[in-house]
Order: C-alpha cells, then structure tokens, then sequence
C-alpha cells in the first residue's frame, strides 16, 4: 500500500482523494442511515494526507466531517436533537485530525527510514541500493526517449595508505571531500553515489559523446585539486564509458566502466579512460 501511495503525484492525489470522498459521500447519501459508512472517509483522508501533507489533510479531515453531518441532514436521519449534528461534526473532525497527526507521523518515518537504507551516511550520497533504484529508473526513461547515457567509475588511488599514515578519521574526510566535490560537479539530473570503500559511480543523462569526455577530466581534475588542497597523497582511476543506447540493466550499464576503471589502475593509475558504445 505504501509503495503505490509513494507512486502517486500530487495532482493525482489531489484528485484522487476529491473523487473519493465525493463517491463516498454520495453512498452514504443513497444508502439507509442503518449503514455507518463514516470509516470510509479515512480512505481519502490518507491519502491526501501521504501525497500533499498534513495542511491538505487537515483540510480533507475538516471537509469529511461535514459531508458526513451533511447526509445526515438532506437524508433527514433521525436525530434526537439538532445538537446531535454539531456533536457529530466535532467528533469526526477531532477524530479526522488525529487519523492526519498519526499518518503525518508514520510518512515521516518510513521517509526517513527509506533515505537512510540508500544513502551514505559519510558522503551523503546514494549507496549502492539508492543507485541501482535511480539508474533503473534512468535506464528506462533514455530508452524511451533515445537520449545518450554516461557512466563513470572512479576508485581512489592510495587510499588505504591515507588511512595506514594517518587513521580512517583522515580517511573519512577524503571520502567525504570526494562526496562533496562529485556533488558540486554534477547537474540535478544526475546520479552519484557511492559504491563501497573507496569506489565512487556517477550516471551523466543525456550526455553525449563529444561532450562526455571532457565533462569527466573536469570532474577527474576537480578532484585532483581538492585533494591536493587538502595535502592528501590520493589520485583517481578513472572509466568512463559513454552509451549511444541505454543497456537493459545497471549490471550491464556498471560492468565496462568497472572493467575501464581496473584496466586503468593496471595500467599506472591516475587517468581518465573513455570508451563509446555507439548503437547497435
């Protein structure tokens, strides 16, 4: 339930919960005041609790409550004493607005939970998780839309000597002023994360060959500079790979920009390798 609500925009849970509540209103109305469909608001009161916040729920809790006492009154249901709709309308907006408090609470929390499994918590960047989610999603909007994808794999030369010299507290600040310095660099578009230890993965949308290239040395030498300003002894082995085509998987986009980035490190270390995969 969670994951469709998470799936639904904020126009779609506008409109949504409107025509919810409004269907509901109308059975309430059609039926015999035998039938207490009052639990029903609560479907449409979440939901737009979940897709626009506590403020639209509030609203929403407010509105059910009188459409409730509403059918009461033009379906002339039996009451006692005209009291008896006010009692009514104050009863089911109290109860309304703390069915909001609750689900306020729990969206929080599960947010706050789902940020914490696919993030880093050193570098603020996606984990391994939160990556494979983003380029999933990435992977089958360039398929539709045809536009070119860039993977980049960066793994840190002489990292572990940082932390043999000088302890992983030094080696956890290079890893977060790489984090920073990736995420300075790149556009909102696009996708950095890191992948365990010392090894870092950026997805570039929509970056095409003859400017892939280059955008990956700025970034290489970006963070040559920091580190170098920082006086840490780090350089960067560097695969990039550019595809014309979008692969079917992340596997399958992450495997030859892995492969570049360790024929690299083989090679000497401290480069940028670029490879094109034009389409098929």
């Amino acid at each position: 339930m969670f994951n469709w609500l998470n799936r639904r925009s904020r126009g779609q849970g506008m409109a949504l919960s409107l025509a919810l509540m409004a269907l509901i209103g109308l059975v309430d109305m059609c039926t015999s005041y035998e039938f207490d469909l009052s639990n029903l608001y609560i479907a449409p009161i979440i939901l737009i609790t979940w897709t626009l916040g506590h403020r639209a729920g509030w609203a929403m809790a407010i509105s059910c409550a009188g459409l409730r006492v509403a059918t009461d009154v033009v379906t002339r249901r039996p009451v006692s004493h005209l009291g008896v709709y006010l009692w009514s309308f104050v009863a089911s907006g109290l109860i309304f607005t703390i069915l909001v408090v609750l689900i306020t609470q729990l969206h929080a929390a599960l947010s706050a939970q789902y940020r914490q499994a696919r993030h880093d918590p050193l570098t603020a960047l996606c984990n391994r998780a939160g990556f494979y989610e983003l380029a999933e999603r990435e992977l089958a909007r360039s398929r539709r839309s045809g536009d070119p994808l860039t993977v980049v794999y960066l793994d840190c030369d002489g990292f572990k000597a940082v932390n043999d010299r000088y302890g992983h507290h030094m080696g956890d600040q290079v890893l977060r002023a790489v984090g920073a310095t990736l995420n300075d660099a790149l556009r909102p578009s696009d996708v950095a994360a890191r992948m365990g230890g010392d090894e870092f993965v950026l997805l570039l949308s929509g970056v095409a060959p003859p400017t892939s290239q280059p955008l990956v040395e700025r970034i290489a030498a970006a963070l040559d500079q920091v580190m170098q300003s920082g006086g840490w002894p780090v350089s960067f082995s560097v695969g990039a790979v550019t595809y014309a085509v979008a692969p079917e998987s992340v596997d399958g986009l992450l495997a030859p920009a892995d492969a570049l980035m360790y024929t690299v490190k083989h090679a000497g270390k401290n480069r940028v390798a670029h490879q094109v995969i034009p389409a098929a």
